[in-house]
């Protein structure tokens, strides 16, 4: 028994459009996808998808963000289109509404069902991080399953199929129980679970269906079971035929459709708000509606907790002074604290202004601290400003003023001023206190107007000059303005002429420095001259002489008037005059030496025919002449011999070695085919190289002397001899292609009774062989075979495909069998002779509707009153091939004073055991045909009364779901009651 249940009825009706006026009303889009399970052999699952959209319809872009998702599986026989309000409104609140096809039929697999629900749920997630994919950076990752009637109940199946991220919530709408178990299920479901139930629910009722589940569920979950007074089975969706059938005796006074769907959303938006984006103040909202609602009749176990009185202590004054630290700390630390800066740590150091506040989860759902607004005294940022250059000249002075006007100011000096005047070089600054905050300035150094560079001029040659030369005088590389007595205005410059030099320089702005004076003096060069006696180009064996007219120091080191030479180099001597060295004029003195025959060969040794050998010597172009007559300094060698060159230079002559070359030539090198060169379809051929040669290779990478092909084209190969690589002689090998060729034969190979004819082959061809044994141009065809030929093309033999000829059965249908008069408000059988594959179409006159066998032979209606004389019903039959016909009769309404519609006066008694039916009425009469169908007009069995009034029906092989039995009186009239299972 549910406890703690209030039932008190409504007073007051509230509408969706209200439920809604505090949603974030997001457009609604729409798209249908496929997910494929590849786990259940690529299990196609088709949905139909609502989501936020930047404007509402099909297809449309998705809203900016990231957005929970809900998996919503429908009841049984049931169109998700039922659901249309319950998704749009979901969608509108920020919730992306996935309902699976699925299972639509009236066997359904609630196993597959459910495994369907749990894999759209994960696969969504997964899709989303795929770039290309429509859902890619929508899906948050929380999501809830629900469900109506069996869709409920699968979904608490699905619970044990969520393999890698389980729900965060379910919700269901009077789940039905389901085969395997659903109530059996609940005792391992832990998530939070939120059970709707409908008072005049007569489908599913709560207390064989939503009441046991709750009972059931495992005792750690928060779960709650919502009863609303007065709510139907088939009033948590929109109207559906299918879903109203099946609760025709359920009671006629409970609440709208409208208002029962504004309660269920009005409890489940908060919710899913909750669990899917833990949202605590959702919960509250949850709680008091349900509280002050006496609509509902509630109970739960749920241990839940939010987070109360959220403060934030300070430490330290406000404004603070900049550089300070204020600290906040947290005084809730029950759970996983986030600072509005991303900080986790309880007490949080705050360096910049700005509005400060923490976000608590317990692990249930997340709350928000009360906000604390931190600033700080603005930094005036201290400058000090001076009217001219802060360097000081002999007795000047410097006016100094500070960016600021207000507060207290303190100069290093003592001053107490805004400004001060400065009149000795130092360093100044001052600091200002401001709303209790001490601000310092810049700190400025004043300099005394000395030079901070070297008034000395440097001489790096001395003040002599020698010659020609020039004296280098240099000041200070710092100096940036400078002009020397000369006009010059470089650091450094070079003078040729004797005299006195200095410089001045600008570099401060208000004073002028001069440098110290140099004089400058000059020796004249005598430019003295080498005798020579002798060539300077010297053969190998001959020397030069050199003499100068006192003895001196030559550049070998030798101190005499002359020297012998016999070896290149440059010569000179040096003297002393006064203060200053001079050189002698320099004699260039060129040995020729004998080359050493420094030759490379490039290239490989003996030479391959083919291959180029160059003979390079370290002698420059021209300087050389070869035995060939080239007088470049590499020679190209290509055919056995002896090389050597000359070199002639100045006025001696060299010969170089002889190099002796030789050559090795390509044997006759060709690939051998035994089998010839034609190869046939499917077929190989062995090749061979006819040499033994090392590291032989074919173009198609074997290394075998003989290989076998299966392809044609080029084939040859390589190998070396004696380090030298030869290639064969290339053979082609060719296909044989056989020529197209195709059946050719008039019609259909499946063929209508009496047919013959005659098969051929198209192509250029010889006369084939049929089934390998009859040569003839074609085949006669009379009777059902398999046919094929075979042909012979270049000594390749080919065979056709296999060619299938059928024969339909022959057949005769003259007219359509059934009630001809009747009686509106009634269900009646027509039917026509059954052969196989015949596809029968059949059609009646509104307002008559076929309840089942189109494309059958046998085709129930149901007729209603109607206004015409006759109805028209027509079949057209036909094998697609051979033959159609079309069959049409006329149905007559009967007079209603003689024969008046018995099933509007038939009230049976039904009585619903576990095992069977029993039907009691004084109209039942033994020997009465009975027929069962489900909902959608399938037979289900035929059966006979064998008892006057009454009649027992066994439920044994009959599914759950909502059935129709007729019994046709002597009369032929159809009566029909609707039995539920």
């Amino acid at each position: 028994m549910i406890h703690s249940m209030k039932k008190v009825w409504f007073t007051m009706l509230l509408s969706i459009a209200s439920l809604l006026g505090h949603a974030q009303n997001y457009p609604v889009g729409k798209t249908s996808f496929a997910f494929v399970d590849p786990s259940r052999n690529n299990r196609n699952i088709a949905c139909e998808i609502y989501y936020p959209a930047q404007a509402a319809g099909l297809n449309a872009p998705f809203a900016e963000g990231s957005f929970a998702h809900v998996v919503f599986g429908h009841g049984f026989l049931m169109t998700v289109s039922a659901y249309e309000s319950i998704a749009s409104a979901l969608a509108e609140n920020g919730f992306v509404v996935v309902l699976p096809t699925t299972e639509g039929g009236f066997l359904p697999s609630h196993t597959n069902f459910a495994r369907d629900l749990a894999f759209v749920a994960n696969d969504l997630i997964a899709k989303s991080q795929i770039p290309s994919n429509f859902f890619y950076e929508r899906i948050s990752g929380k999501y809830a399953i629900g469900g109506h009637s069996m869709g409920g109940g699968c979904t608490y199946l699905s619970y044990q199929y969520a393999e890698t991220v389980l729900p965060s919530c379910f919700f269901t709408f009077a789940a039905a129980e389901t085969n395997p178990s659903a109530i059996g299920q609940m005792s391992s479901i832990v998530v939070p679970n939120l059970l709707f139930a409908g008072e005049f629910d007569c489908v599913t009722p709560p207390s064989a269906h939503q009441i046991p589940m709750f009972q059931s569920q495992n005792e750690e979950a928060c779960k709650y079971y919502v009863e609303i007074n007065g709510a139907y089975h088939c009033q948590f969706n929109d109207s559906n035929f299918t879903c109203s059938l099946g609760e025709g005796g359920c009671p006629q006074n409970g609440i709208s459709r409208q208002t029962q769907l504004s309660i269920t959303l009005q409890t489940l938006l908060p919710w899913l708000t909750l669990w899917l984006e833990e949202n605590c103040d959702e919960w509250s909202q949850f709680t008091q509606y349900l509280e002050g609602n006496s609509q509902v009749i509630v109970d739960s176990q749920c241990e839940f907790q939010i987070p109360e009185n959220l403060e934030i202590l300070l430490s330290g004054t406000l404004p603070a002074c900049p550089g300070d630290i204020v600290t906040l700390e947290a005084t809730s630390q029950a759970g996983s604290i986030v600072w509005n800066n991303g900080e986790t740590d309880p007490v949080l150091w705050v360096v910049e202004e700005g509005i400060y506040y923490y976000s608590l989860n317990n692990g249930f759902c997340t709350a928000q601290s009360e906000s604390v607004v931190i600033n700080f005294v603005e930094d005036p940022g201290l400058n000090i400003e001076w009217n001219q250059n802060p360097i000081l000249c002999p007795k000047e002075s410097l006016f100094l003023s500070s960016n600021q006007s207000e507060g207290d100011f303190l100069w290093s000096d003592g001053s107490t001023e805004p400004f001060l005047l400065v009149k000795e070089a130092g360093i100044y600054s001052y600091t200002l206190t401001l709303e209790n905050c001490l601000f310092a300035s810049e700190s400025l150094e004043i300099l005394e107007a000395l030079p901070f560079f070297s008034t000395e001029i440097v001489l790096e040659t001395g003040n002599t000059i020698c010659g020609e030369g020039e004296a280098i005088l240099s000041a200070d590389p710092s100096i940036t303005q400078i002009t020397w007595n000369n006009g010059a205005q470089q650091n450094t410059i070079a003078v040729a002429e004797e005299g006195l030099y200095f410089f001045y320089t600008e570099e401060d702005p208000n004073c002028i420095f001069y440098s110290d004076t140099v004089s400058i003096t000059i020796i004249e060069n005598p430019n003295a001259k080498i005798g020579v006696n002798g060539n300077p180009i010297l053969c190998p064996g001959e020397t030069l002489q050199l003499f100068a007219q006192n003895p001196v120091q030559w550049s070998n080191g030798i101190i005499s008037s002359e020297i012998l030479v016999d070896s290149s180099g440059q010569f000179f001597y040096s003297f002393s005059l006064e203060d200053c060295i001079f050189h002698s004029d320099t004699i260039s003195v060129v040995k020729v030496t004998l080359p050493e025959n420094d030759v490379e060969f490039i290239g490989n040794q003996p030479l391959c025919e083919g291959d180029t050998l160059f003979i390079s010597t370290d002698l420059p172009d021209h300087s050389l002449v070869w035995n060939t007559g080239e007088t470049s300094s590499s020679l190209a060698v290509t055919e056995a011999g002896d090389y050597w060159f000359v070199s002639p230079s100045e006025n001696c002559t060299f010969y170089s070695d002889t190099f002796a070359i030789e050559v090795l030539y390509r044997p006759s090198l060709f690939v051998e085919s035994p089998q010839g060169v034609w190869l046939c379809p499917d077929s190989n051929l062995l090749l061979q190289a006819n040499y033994p040669l090392e590291n032989l290779l074919w173009n198609t990478g074997d290394t075998s002397k003989t290989i076998r092909i299966d392809q044609p084209g080029l084939y040859y190969y390589s190998g070396q001899k004696n380090e030298c690589l030869f290639f064969s002689d290339s053979l082609r090998i060719e296909e044989v292609l056989f020529p197209p060729t195709e059946f050719f034969y008039p019609g259909e190979a499946k063929r209508c009774p009496g047919d013959a004819f005659y098969v051929e082959v198209l192509g250029t061809i010889e006369t084939p062989f049929w089934k390998d044994s009859i040569r003839a141009d074609s085949f006669f065809v009379d009777s059902p075979l398999s046919l094929y030929y075979t042909l012979e093309f270049s000594g390749c033999l080919y065979r056709s495909d296999t060619l299938q000829f059928s024969y339909l059965e022959d057949w005769r249908i003259d007219s359509i069998s059934g009630q001809k008069t009747v009686t509106p408000d009634d269900y009646y059988e027509y039917s026509v002779l059954e052969y196989p594959d015949l596809v029968y179409s059949w059609s009646i006159e509104e307002p008559a509707e076929i309840i089942s066998g189109q494309g059958s032979n046998m085709l129930s209606v149901y007729i209603p009153d109607f206004e015409k004389e006759q109805l028209q019903l027509q079949t057209q039959i036909t094998d697609n091939i051979c033959k159609t016909i079309s069959l049409n009769t006329w149905l007559s309404k009967a007079s209603t004073n003689s024969h008046p519609s018995l099933s509007n006066h038939w009230d049976p008694v039904v009585l619903s055991g576990p095992n069977e039916w029993i039907i009691k009425d004084s109209l039942l009469k033994t020997g009465l045909s009975t027929r069962l169908f489900n909902i959608n007009g399938v037979l289900m069995l035929s059966d006979e009364i064998r008892e006057d009034s009454v009649y027992t029906l066994s439920k044994a092989g009959i599914p759950p779901g909502i059935y129709f039995l007729t019994v046709r009186d002597h009369k032929n009239s159809l009566w029909t009651i609707k039995l539920l299972r």
